[in-house]
């Protein structure tokens, strides 16, 4: 585990026993354990699986594609490339596709937004660092698109 990701998981014990000290311990044990015990679904379980395996599987290939190049440059290839897939292999400079777009209305906050809105939101490099925006994207397919994904990256390499 990375120093940061410890420095982080230390903070959020901390926080959590913070919090624990404020609510009584019958509130805990009948209202909130409960919930940690109920398992959830097995559709969601697999596609959270297939999100990571994927996810795992484009990283390593394109960090052993581009391991000679400038650092992190494997990171700024398969966000493109993932970009060449969700706009149906057309140059995202000549506009956004409609499957493009179709799977950010995916997002609760975007589902009924106007398409410049939801240009707006994903263009805004700030809010959108080039990995998570890749986590956010293979995130947001089922997983016959992921695999589908995978099937054009493998192409195009």
């Amino acid at each position: 585990m990375k120093q940061s990701s410890m420095k982080q998981s230390s903070m959020k014990q901390s926080s959590m026993k913070q919090i624990q000290h404020y609510i009584p311990e019958d509130i805990i044990r009948e209202h909130i354990l409960p919930y940690t015990y109920e398992p959830q679904p097995k559709s969601l379980c697999d596609d959270i699986r297939d999100f990571h395996n994927i996810f795992n599987e484009l990283e390593t290939m394109y960090e052993t594609i581009y391991q000679n190049g400038y650092e992190n440059e494997y990171i700024d290839w398969l966000d493109n490339d993932i970009s060449r897939f969700m706009n149906q292999d057309s140059p995202t400079m000549f506009g956004y596709r409609d499957f493009y777009l179709q799977f950010y209305r995916r997002m609760y906050r975007l589902k009924y937004a106007h398409n410049n809105k939801i240009i707006s939101f994903f263009e805004n490099e700030d809010l959108n660092p080039f990995r998570t925006n890749i986590q956010r994207r293979i995130a947001l397919m089922t997983p016959s698109e992921r695999n589908d994904l995978k099937s054009f990256i493998v192409e195009i390499n």
